[in-house]
């Protein structure tokens, strides 16, 4: 499968999903955002340096 595959195959899943139980799909893209943002938030904090 190449990239191009993946993002079509994930893009009709999240359809298909929306189409079945929209609030669901919504809930869990909406947590998934949010690990996603806690760890690129944590990264750069930690990168910043814990030196004191």
């Amino acid at each position: 499968m190449t990239r191009l595959d993946i993002v079509l195959f994930a893009l009709l899943a999240l359809g298909v999903g929306l189409l079945i139980a929209p609030q669901f799909v919504a809930s869990l893209f909406f947590g998934v955002g949010v690990i996603v943002f806690g760890i690129r938030w944590f990264v750069r904090s930690s990168r910043r340096g814990w030196r004191r």
